[in-house]
């Protein structure tokens, strides 16, 4: 591949070399960002806010978010935990963004930030990929 070949294909890939260095551009408006990671993205946020109370041994209210199978069925409520591609249908984004301090989750906890509560959301829209 030539120089300005080479040039080419590393400014569409969003970084440029330049005299050795890499320069990483700014993403392109209305461009998507990458898809949710679940290791890099999601297990974070479960294993530091849910699975004290929602995995291994203790699975308050028959949930538990150790394994995709037991995130993607119903709690004692009888609602679904995670509804692949329906944010709005998944009783997790329904407790973790409720105002009652009484279904709230984390329950005895600070509130998710607004950064994971939206990773929630994208995680379960694109498909809840473990």
């Amino acid at each position: 591949m030539g120089g300005t070949a080479k040039i080419a294909a590393t400014v569409l890939a969003g970084v440029l070399l330049v005299g050795g260095a890499l320069v990483f551009l700014p993403r392109a408006r209305g461009s998507e960002p990458p898809p949710v990671d679940f290791n890099r993205d999601i297990r974070p946020i479960f294993n530091s806010q849910c699975i004290t109370c929602h995995g291994g041994v203790k699975q308050a209210a028959g949930v538990s978010f150790s394994y995709r199978e037991q995130a993607l069925g119903k709690g004692k409520s009888g609602r679904s935990i995670v509804v692949p591609g329906n944010p709005g249908a998944s009783e997790l984004i329904a407790r973790i963004t409720s105002h009652d301090p009484e279904v709230r989750m984390p329950l005895h906890g600070a509130p998710l930030s607004s950064q994971q509560i939206a990773l929630l959301r994208r995680w379960i829209k694109e498909g809840a990929g473990w």
